[in-house]
């Protein structure tokens, strides 16, 4: 999922990722998990995620012996307000000379398993209240009425794909938390940035209210095209309410990134993971909440215009992953609004069938394809996609929705 910003933030949400169940790896590029380090320093450790980036799927983070999707960094890089990110960048650069002793250190899984991060652990210490079910949920005080519309929102997402391609699909266990909760149970990191562990159960963490979430940006409702938001607010719906769906979708894109490894599809490609994410999370909404699926359809569409861009190549995404998203992360956020847009418009033609096709198409046993090559594959199954990749070459990519005087 993914949130536009103001052009002095340059954030959005994106696809861009965290994933539920399947915490096998996927397939990596040259990411080194042989890296060893403590998980005495959140902060590092926090830098450090970002490095393996590059990888596709779930990897796992050796900081804290924890699998994570590829978006606990890149929807950080997206959404942090321009004034976190100087911060940030500063920190990075306070602590690139601890990196050396850090890689050098002890690794977590030679340490005894009472000193590894581990979220039940958090919970139990917690005595938190929980809810039964398919995705047993443990909530924060107060917390108990978005807990259970969580709840329900991602473990309907798990339950919809399982029965849609009739596998059985990894559980996860999850965390609603303020924000005095958070980091007994999420560890270090900003408070409400959705993750999943690589316990057995895996647990996934959201926060109790984005409004106390300090590292995002969402749009306002006079960014909004009038006649999105005439729709979105029918019935007396209050923007608060639309502002909470469209952050949520947030986690209905993580669990895609750990469905599309666990029905075993290949991506091929940075670009085409963080499309397909999204695509999981946007189809299983307009199936079975339509209302959330404008939410983000308005979060999408508002920030595609106020997103920098100097950098629009497919394959400048694929090489300069980790540049653009700590240097650039307005021109990050900008591609995945590119891909937002991709995923509206395929959907339109071939909806949530598409995604059975590209299980076919793209194995995990599958040839490694160049980019040419996968734009190839991907216009026979579904033309457009070479346009597509013209008009973000050109940095020319405009919202799939139409707007109010019915142009796009």
């Amino acid at each position: 999922m993914r949130i536009c910003a103001s052009p002095q933030q340059s954030s959005l949400i994106g696809s861009n990722g965290v994933a539920s169940g399947g915490l096998a790896v996927a397939r990596q590029s040259s990411v080194n998990e042989d890296a060893k380090v403590t998980a005495a320093q959140p902060l590092l450790a926090a830098i450090l995620r970002c490095a393996y980036t590059s990888a596709l799927g779930l990897r796992k983070n050796t900081v804290s012996g924890i699998w994570r999707a590829p978006a606990r960094c890149t929807l950080s890089r997206y959404l942090l307000g321009a004034n976190s990110l100087k911060q940030l960048s500063r920190w990075t650069l306070a602590f690139s000379a601890l990196m050396p002793m850090a890689l050098h250190a002890a690794s977590v899984e030679s340490m005894p398993s009472s000193k590894v991060l581990n979220r039940m652990d958090g919970i139990r210490s917690l005595r938190l209240a929980s809810i039964p079910g398919n995705m047993p949920t443990y909530y924060s005080p107060e917390a108990a009425a978005r807990a259970k519309y969580l709840q329900g929102l991602l473990g309907g997402e798990i339950a919809y794909y399982s029965g849609l391609f009739h596998v059985s699909l990894s559980p996860v266990t999850l965390a609603v938390l303020n924000t005095e909760q958070w980091s007994t149970v999420a560890g270090g990191g900003p408070y409400g940035m959705p993750s999943v562990d690589g316990t057995n159960p895996a647990v996934f963490v959201m926060p109790a209210n984005w409004n106390e979430v300090k590292w995002m940006a969402v749009p306002k409702p006079e960014e909004v095209p009038p006649v999105m938001l005439r729709k979105a607010l029918v019935n007396g719906k209050k923007w608060d309410q639309v502002k909470f769906e469209g952050c949520d979708g947030i986690g209905t894109h993580e669990i895609g990134h750990s469905i599309i490894h666990q029905l075993g599809i290949y991506p091929q490609a940075k670009w085409f993971n963080e499309f397909l994410a999204s695509y999981v999370g946007y189809a299983y909404l307009k199936a079975r909440a339509p209302a959330q699926a404008l939410s983000n359809e308005i979060f999408w569409t508002a920030g595609l215009a106020k997103s920098p861009h100097p950098i629009t190549r497919l394959d400048d995404f694929e090489t300069k992953y980790d540049e653009i998203q700590q240097k650039y992360p307005g021109n990050y956020g900008w591609y995945q609004l590119a891909l937002d847009q991709r995923v509206i418009e395929i959907y339109r033609q071939r909806g949530v069938d598409y995604l059975q096709v590209i299980r076919r198409e793209f194995p995990s046993t599958a040839s490694k394809l160049s980019g040419a090559q996968l734009l190839d594959k991907l216009e026979a199954i579904t033309p457009g996609w070479k346009v597509w990749a013209v008009d973000v070459e050109t940095g020319n990519i405009r919202p799939a929705l139409m707007t109010e005087s019915g142009h796009r």
